[in-house]
């Protein structure tokens, strides 16, 4: 039991009591090709050498991703937007607190904007008002659900078309 096994993030003293810590840190796990989770007490003088054991398929690894993220223009001037910010939420959310949505310059951007505030479950669109001012750089919506503990690492992402038009050729004949 726990050959070819790694280690993974520090060791936890019994005394330090950071249970909430712990579970944040095992949410953060990519699991990879391992199949199960060893834990090893360890004493000053020597590690346990049979651990307490858990089969993977017993951990729930919940995916919890909205869909069908959509959004219309209505705001027909460039740089600027109104409508709303529509998605169909996770099949599962009964780990999820929140929905987050951000602009940004690219789909994986580490610079975004976050749109509004952070949107309780069971609303499933944010409202852009009229002349909502954006930055020529800003071409995409990512929309993120967030648990108590994380916000989810990989957004679904939509494409933001800023509408405009222009009325061209106008005349006006004063008689």
């Amino acid at each position: 039991v726990g050959g070819g096994r790694s280690q993974l993030g520090p060791e936890f003293n019994v005394s330090d009591n950071r249970s909430e810590e712990i579970t944040q840190f095992a949410e953060q796990i990519t699991v990879g090709s391992f199949t199960h989770v060893l834990v090893y007490a360890r004493s000053s003088i020597q590690e346990q050498t049979t651990p307490e054991a858990l089969a993977y398929s017993s951990i729930s690894d919940a995916s919890s991703a909205v869909q069908s993220v959509t959004f219309f223009d209505k705001d027909l001037e460039p740089l600027f937007l109104a409508g709303h910010i529509t998605w169909q939420p996770p099949t599962d959310v009964s780990q999820l607190e929140h929905y987050i949505v951000y602009l940004a310059e690219t789909p994986y951007a580490s610079t975004r904007s976050q749109f509004g505030v952070d949107i309780s479950l069971g609303t499933n669109f944010v409202l852009v008002p009229d002349n909502t001012p954006i930055l020529p750089t800003q071409t995409q919506i990512l929309v993120y659900a967030r648990s108590s503990f994380f916000e989810q690492t990989t957004p679904v992402i939509e494409a933001l078309s800023d509408a405009s038009a222009y009325a061209k050729f106008v005349t006006f004949i004063d008689k």
